[in-house]
């Protein structure tokens, strides 16, 4: 009697290993699956984007938001907000330069870049006006209401009662309109073609008034059709064209919502978002009709979905890049909570350590953000696991135009931005900035291992009697590796690496 695997696709976390098809794996750490093999992912590497001129690498300071901008020339920058009350732009293998602001306006708090044609507006919050960048030139300016194109009876909002754009910490650009997130149930649309102003009787419409949640997010489903995110909730918005008169209001469901504006990432004509019961989506159909799918598409990696620290799931991101969604996450180190699969976890002195007997991973939570990636790969329509590391702490994703194509970065909350997972530019190793002590770095990178193990599943053949094997075989191939394989009974399996 035999059993065996022939390839690995992925990982079910939520079956019984002992019920687990062949190709499946019980659990997974910093692998990949794609090729039909378990590898380790590539790594993270740290760029010196954020340097400043001076030559200081901690020339951005505990990040409030990063995007990548597009300038009236084509020419792409990435912004980052940070903590010291400053704003810089930089483009790979350069300096990050200062970025002007208007006088006496800083950055206090997290802010959200949105793109509108040639000019990149910040949302400040609801206590703070947004501001808007048109060239690094004039640097960041106040918005002020502008006339719109088209003048005559016919435009839009042709006498008085418009209102400048609203405070705001959420808005999305869609159909040349800035639509904002404004309060709990509102949404302002801005005039067409002219996101400076809105008119508030006219062009600002509710979702839902009234029931227990508050409006996350506003994403485009196709040319027409917006899905309106609330926290226990989904809308659909058609017809958003033209005036705004045809726009119609339908319930999608009632039974989820949205966790976290920035877990929302398109996939050809899907979408997927984390809520409270894991990743779940929208799919359009062959017939065009927009439905949202009972089962998340999390469901075999739940016990990796509880263990998401929901009081700091807001600080969720994802993105799709490689033919994978990756999703950054909070993972929580409650007491209640330390127990893992593959082993235990501690928290000492600002980090959590998995601790297997033969894999230790730490990595750090100095820092608040997404300390781990959860990554599905479309390609074998499977998770890959988890990916944690020291120093990994996404707070944005960035898809940055590198040497001819366009690569995955992520701005860290160290104030790093990284390379991530780059099959030609990041290798088998994170080089991140060496640790000096707890204030700061050094002014060299190093080279760290990439903590990597996977958790077969449990071989017991087509009998489920009791029985013996003779011989256990398996193929490997590494790289100057420390490889430590672990064999497990069927007593000892769920408590063994």
């Amino acid at each position: 009697m035999t059993d065996q695997d022939t390839q690995f696709l992925g990982v079910n976390y939520r079956q019984d290993p002992r019920s687990l098809p062949p190709g499946i794996c019980a659990e997974a750490v910093n692998a990949r699956f794609t090729n039909g093999v378990a590898e380790q992912r590539r790594g993270m590497v740290a760029t010196n984007w954020t340097r400043g001129a001076g030559g200081a690498y901690h020339n951005v300071y505990q990040p409030k938001g990063a995007a990548v901008f597009c300038d009236p020339n084509g020419v792409e920058s990435i912004v980052v907000a940070s903590g010291d009350g400053k704003v810089y732009a930089t483009t790979p293998n350069n300096t990050a330069r200062e970025v002007l602001m208007p006088a006496g306006e800083t950055v206090t708090g997290d802010v959200k870049f949105v793109q509108c044609f040639d000019t990149l507006v910040m949302l400040r919050g609801a206590d703070h006006a947004p501001l808007a960048l048109r060239s690094f030139n004039l640097g960041f300016e106040v918005i002020e209401t502008e006339d719109n194109t088209v003048t005559g009876v016919d435009t839009e909002n042709p006498t008085d009662g418009t209102e400048a754009i609203p405070n705001a910490s959420e808005a999305t650009f869609f159909t040349n309109r800035l639509l904002v997130v404004n309060g709990r149930d509102e949404i302002a649309a801005s005039d067409y073609l002219n996101y400076t102003r809105y008119q508030p009787v006219f062009s600002s419409f509710r979702i839902n008034q009234g029931n227990s949640g508050a409006l996350v997010a506003i994403h485009p489903v196709d040319d027409n059709t917006l899905a309106v995110f609330k926290s226990d909730s989904v809308y659909l918005v058609s017809n958003v064209t033209g005036d705004l008169s045809a726009m119609k209001l339908d319930e999608l469901t009632r039974n989820y919502g949205c966790a976290a504006a920035g877990s929302i990432t398109k996939v050809g004509a899907d979408i997927y978002f984390l809520s409270r019961r894991g990743v779940s989506s929208i799919s359009v159909t062959a017939q065009g009709h927009i439905q949202g799918v009972d089962v998340p598409l999390s469901a075999d990696i739940q016990p990796l979905i509880d263990r998401i620290d929901w009081t700091r799931a807001s600080t969720a991101r994802g993105i799709y890049a490689h033919n994978r969604l990756y999703l950054a996450v909070p993972l929580s180190t409650e007491a209640a909570q330390k127990q893992y699969d593959f082993g235990y976890l501690t928290h000492d002195s600002g980090h959590i350590t998995h601790d297997t007997g033969d894999l230790i991973v730490t990595y750090a939570t100095e820092v608040a953000g997404n300390n781990a990636v959860l990554v599905y790969d479309f390609l074998t329509q499977k998770w890959a696991g988890v990916d944690v590391a020291t120093g990994l702490s996404v707070k944005e994703w960035l898809y940055v135009q590198l040497s001819g194509t366009r690569r995955l970065c992520f701005m860290g909350n160290d104030g790093f931005i990284y390379l991530y997972d780059d099959p030609e530019l990041c290798g088998f190793s994170d080089i991140r900035k060496h640790v000096v002590d707890d204030t700061g770095f050094d002014d060299y990178f190093s080279d760290y291992e990439i903590a990597f193990m996977v958790k077969t599943r449990a071989y017991g053949g087509s009998d489920v009697s009791v029985k013996q094997f003779n011989r256990v075989g398996f193929g490997v191939a590494t790289s100057n590796a420390t490889l430590t394989v672990t064999a497990s009974g069927n007593d000892s399996y769920n408590d063994d690496a």
